[in-house]
């Protein structure tokens, strides 16, 4: 679920309608689709008023839950107004203002300048994509109960919200008894570029503008309590839950664990089908490939080139609703898919041994710890709730599923923490006995290496490092500090500080003591430079672990082992080394800086051992790697010492400022445009400066999408370039072909390598190279990797069987990708001459940041979209905004680091009771601009009113109706030929004007507010995404993730899009404002004369000189989008 606040300002009746008339849009109607124009399904309505019934009277819209809402009163409650009087019901709250620049504007006192607002706020629930696809394929009367169960799961996830979290603030904060809201069901997603209409796409619109507490009194509800701990995961947990239950009561089987173990998906909808209809399917690259070949006038010779053309771009027009229903139904033909194949999967889910309710209360509670493992150590409130909902699906309610997790309390399974956190049992056992083996070795006495031993240690070090090569004295104290008998300790410093040579000269001296070292990494990738710093084969903790088990390893209290990037070993490994220690009696140094990306699993323990006092850390303070490209005998002018430094100390808004002062940073309208001159400079700079291309790395904060996007951008300038060409052959899991001269990476495990019938060396995840040929026919390549100790070897690597071997659905195949550009984790330890940087997606961080920037040696560009950054305000602005997400620290860290609250409870206790929602057919009610019943009179001055219709904001018209009625008083003192003569002046000024100027204005406008809201509304559910990306971490496969991160991508390219037209509006405006027609200025020239013929026609209406009309006759006139001017 996504959270949008709707926020008024006082008296910005045009911004509360703009909101308003958003979720009500015909477009997106269920009616639209109906089959039949004359069927009720054309005639019903969409959107309703839901909630309790004391919180909807205290908006003046009792009695009125479960009817049609509209936008007029929506607007009204929206701006904090009663929906039938117009009186303010809602207290408002004050807003700073801000200038272009994101700065709090200040008065001449210096005070800040405040206006008050109106908080509302739109919870957008969305459905599984096969419920969406069912309900395309179903009749009339299926849709129809397909769109109750959605829309009333939708309302329930709000119920539960409101009733379970402290929405009423203040000092006594707590849960509310009720809400008023307005909920619409719109049936279709935005057309993505790749896709000739719109995809199905169910979501219901929940406009929260009000709760009430026990007293029955009428808050705005507490923003925090929405926006902080998983509040809204929690949300579309439980919708999805409910919903899960009414389409299994439907008949349909329900297919749990998806997307990671957090969603579910209808049985008998085939996955084939739903990536088909998906309206956010990811633009492949072979699409891209077709777009650049279109610029470049040339395609490109390779086999896969031509798989491009199958993907068009969408037309901006819209598609008619019987276009898109007939494209809808030629995809079910091509699936062979109809509603009866659901209904017999149903069937046949139904026909199985059913789980007993304790069975299935043993599963929830083991998924529950199962999970907690994948996104702890420690998770939110909202999360372990979040996490029983989605468990809920095997066939609990969801009132049972959070009821399992007070149990769980109860049996000490699960700990309640401070800071709304809880973790489980396990995971605090396994921290508190790591903890205490680390301080029980480190204080056990050990003995010091000789002074000898440790003399030899620095000078091995130094003559590694090269001839008259010394150590700094921050590296000897800490040689000293960590061989003067210590049985744990901890080496840290910042990314480049030097740590290599430490390790070398720690190593060394306790070898030289007759100790066996032992080096041990994640990964084999990082596991191999290990080796070559401390001069001798390391491990992976795995093959440590593994090792011992099968006897060929052997550690005791003459063993060292030495762990290198110990900020990413996972509390699992940990507690495996601990007990090793506890039982052998060996020494252990941990290495690693927390500043840098943690662990997938369980991180944190490095923070723990850094923290605690009995453990002995030596730290080294200066930074060594970024040298000046002019003279690199000396430290680079900023990148270290300037950006790198105030980054990493929390100072994001000083390093940002340094990277402009230097020109390093550019900001451009959108990714794909910030993509294109990232790859531009990579090229410019391995040109300008002869860096060899395997020395130059582009880093990418965001999805894999735009990891595989940029690396097909660098391949494809070099192939233009003439750099690389010949054949290629398709990677073994991406849309791209691999050549002769690409730079590459194995990627997701490690390839194994045979040799004349004999295992060879393997190739180690993480590990680069350079593609030396290519066999297309055999669907090899031979890569020359590189090795730690800078040597090479060549390695024939079967892309084409890798590839079947995926589309078989093997787990963990290797896979050898493209690696001009990467994300930040496989980077960390590297160095390279260049780094260009991909800023601005939401998911970005201080750490990764921090780690994937400091691989630069010699250069450092960064770019950034404003799409990113944010829309709103300037480029200073938004720098600001990039500012404050990159202060804060986002690591995870242990449990332990919390106090535990047993009083907090961590079920929400009952869950809200089933309250379906029934959609109405449509009435036409008593709204806006006087529209009343068709016998009611419609008084003359407003008629005149209405015929003078200018299609502009309704305060406009409002301000014109009440200039009337002040005049209106005077106008019956004045005889009628003066007020025909009023009448007449009206008319002069209404042929005047420019009616098609006019419609187009108030068009751009209505257009440009709906765009505002959908962009941020997107940005939203983008975020959204994003998190639940981040946070499913290693819990989520590679074809689950890959489709959400396509949904992510298109979202992306859909916002990229709405900008763009965005700034076409505001340009046409300013165009048209800069010309003499502007309908504002005519507005402001004319009001009174037009408030003077609606004064004069009503009292010669009750003159009896004038006919008063009927609303039956009347009318309301065309919709404002398709009027054609302005008449009398």
């Amino acid at each position: 679920m996504t959270l949008s606040k709707l926020q008024v300002a006082v008296g910005d009746g045009a911004a509360a309608l703009a909101y308003a008339r958003y979720p009500l849009a015909e477009g997106d109607a269920p009616r639209r689709f109906a089959a039949d124009p004359d069927s009720d399904a054309a005639r019903r309505a969409n959107a309703i008023w839901v909630g309790s019934e004391v919180a909807l009277e205290r908006v003046g819209l009792g009695g009125e839950r479960g009817r049609e809402a509209d936008a007029e009163r929506l607007a009204l409650v929206l701006e904090g107004r009663h929906a039938v009087t117009g009186d303010r019901v809602r207290r408002y709250g004050m807003r700073k203002v801000l200038d272009a620049d994101g700065e709090v504007v200040r008065d001449a006192d210096g005070k800040e300048v405040t206006e008050p607002v109106v908080n509302s706020f739109d919870l957008t629930f969305g459905v599984p994509k096969s419920v969406s696809v069912l309900w395309a394929a179903a009749d009339a009367e299926l849709r129809l109960r397909i769109e109750e169960a959605v829309l009333s799961s939708a309302v329930e996830a709000v119920e539960h919200v409101v009733r379970t979290r402290p929405v009423i603030g203040g000092r006594d904060s707590r849960p509310a008894q009720g809400f008023a809201g307005m909920a619409a069901l719109q049936v279709t997603a935005r057309t993505a570029r790749g896709e000739a209409v719109p995809s199905p796409h169910l979501h219901v619109h929940v406009d929260v503008f009000g709760v009430v507490d026990e007293a029955g009194e009428l808050k705005t509800p507490a923003s925090e309590a929405l926006y902080k701990h998983s509040a809204m995961r929690e949300a579309g947990a439980f919708g999805r839950a409910r919903l899960a239950r009414r389409m299994t009561r439907m008949g349909f089987g329900v297919e749990s664990g998806t997307g990671g173990g957090r969603y579910w998906e209808l049985r008998g909808v085939v996955k084939a089908l739903i990536d088909s209809m998906s309206g956010r399917t990811r633009r492949d690259i072979a699409a891209w490939r077709a777009e650049l070949e279109a610029e470049n006038g040339a395609p490109l010779t390779n086999r896969d080139a031509a798989r491009g053309g199958r993907v068009t771009r969408a037309s901006k027009s819209e598609v008619s609703a019987e276009e898109t229903s007939a494209y809808w139904q030629a995809r079910f033909a091509e699936h062979g898919f109809d509603v009866a194949a659901a209904e017999r999967a149903g069937r046949a889910a139904a026909a199985g041994v059913a789980p007993t309710d304790e069975q299935l209360r043993a599963e929830v509670r083991a998924g529950v710890l199962r999970r907690i493992w994948a996104e702890g150590p420690t998770v939110s409130l909202g999360e372990v709730r979040s996490i029983a909902l989605e468990l809920a699906t095997i066939g609990l309610e969801p009132g049972d599923a959070l009821a399992v997790l007070d149990e769980m309390q109860a049996a000490g399974e699960l700990v309640a923490l401070d800071g709304w956190r809880v973790t489980a049992a396990g995971i605090r056992r396994r921290e508190t006995f790591v903890r205490d083996v680390a301080v029980e070795t480190a204080g056990r006495g050990d003995r010091a290496l000789s002074k000898r031993a440790v003399k030899a240690g620095i000078a091995s070090a130094e003559a590694a490092i090269g001839p008259g090569a010394k150590l700094y004295p921050d590296q000897l104290d800490a040689v000293r500090k960590l061989t003067s008998g210590t049985g744990w300790g901890v080496l840290t410093g910042r990314a480049g500080a030097g740590k290599g040579p430490v390790l070398r000269a720690v190593a060394d001296a306790h070898r030289r003591e007759g100790f066996k070292v032992v080096g041990l990494a994640l990964d084999g990738a990082n596991a191999g430079l290990l080796g070559v710093q401390i001069g001798e084969r390391a491990r992976t903790v795995q093959q440590l672990l593994a090792g011992i088990e099968h006897g060929a390893i052997s550690v005791d209290d003459r063993t060292l082992l030495l762990i290198d990037e110990a900020s990413k070993i996972g509390l699992r490994d940990w507690t495996a080394l601990a007990e090793i220690v506890r039982a052998s009696g060996a020494r252990l140094l941990a290495v690693g800086d927390i500043g840098q990306i943690g662990a997938i699993e369980a991180p944190g323990m490095l923070d723990v051992m850094i923290a605690e006092k009995r453990i002995r850390t030596a730290t080294l303070t200066t930074v060594r790697r970024h040298r000046d490209p002019l003279d690199q005998d000396k430290d680079h002018p900023w990148i270290g010492k300037e950006y790198l430094d105030r980054l990493y100390e929390g100072d994001a808004a000083g390093a940002i400022a340094t990277l402009r002062r230097e020109g390093a940073i550019t900001m451009l309208d959108s990714r794909e445009e910030a993509m294109r001159a990232l790859v531009d400079r990579w090229a410019e700079r391995r040109s300008a400066h002869g860096i060899d291309v395997d020395d130059a790395v582009m880093v990418v904060y965001g999805p894999n999408e735009d990891v595989d996007k940029a690396n097909f951008l660098a391949q494809w300038r070099r192939l233009r370039a003439g750099e690389i060409g010949g054949p290629g052959v398709l990677a073994a899991d991406r849309e791209y072909s691999i050549h002769a001269g690409d730079v590459v990476m194995m990627r997701e495990a490690p390839y194994e390598v045979e040799q004349d019938g004999r295992r060879q060396q393997r190739v180690e995840n993480g590990t680069r190279g350079v593609v030396e040929s290519v066999d297309a026919d055999a669907g090899t390549v031979t890569v020359r990797f590189a090795q730690p100790d800078k040597s090479t070897r060549l390695v024939e690597v079967d892309l084409a069987g890798l590839r079947r071997a995926v589309e078989a659905g093997a787990e963990r195949v290797p896979s050898l990708r493209l690696a001009y550009a990467g994300h930040p984790f496989p980077l960390q330890g590297a160095t390279f001459s260049y780094v260009g940087s991909l800023w601005g997606h939401w998911s970005q961080r201080k750490e990764e940041t921090y780690s994937g920037d400091a691989r630069a040696k010699l250069y450092l560009d960064v770019f950034v979209d404003r799409v990113g950054a944010g829309l709103a305000g300037n480029d200073n602005a938004r720098f600001k905004r990039l500012a404050d997400r990159l202060a804060r620290p986002w690591h995870r860290l242990a449990s332990i680091t919390y106090g535990e609250t047993p009083d907090v409870k961590i079920g929400s206790g009952a869950a809200v009771a089933e309250a379906s929602y029934e959609l109405p057919l449509r009435e036409r009610a008593a709204r806006d601009l006087g529209e009343r019943g068709a016998g009611d009179d419609v008084p003359a001055g407003e008629e005149l009113l209405r015929r003078f219709e200018l299609r502009l904001p309704p305060t406009v018209l409002d301000a014109i109706r009440g200039d009337a009625a002040e005049l209106e008083r005077r106008a019956r003192a004045i005889d009628s030929p003066a007020l025909h003569r009023a009448i007449e002046d009206a008319r002069r000024a209404v042929a005047g004007f420019d009616g098609e100027l006019a419609l187009e204005v108030e068009r751009n406008r209505r257009r440009r507010d709906l765009l505002g809201t959908r962009i941020a509304e997107t940005r939203e559910a983008v975020a959204h995404l994003d998190g639940e990306v981040a946070r499913a971490g290693g819990d989520i496969d590679r074809a689950e993730r890959w489709e959400v991160l396509q949904e992510i991508a298109a979202s992306n390219r859909a916002l990229a899009d709405d900008v763009a037209e965005l700034r076409e509006l505001e340009a046409r405006d300013a165009e048209v404002r800069a010309g003499d027609g502007h309908p504002a200025g005519w507005v402001a020239e004319h009001r009174q004369t037009l408030a003077r013929a609606v004064a004069a026609r009503t009292v010669l209406a009750q003159r009896g000189e004038i006919d008063q009309p009927r609303a039956a006759e009347a009318g309301r006139g065309p919709e404002p989008a398709q009027g054609t001017g302005v008449g009398v």
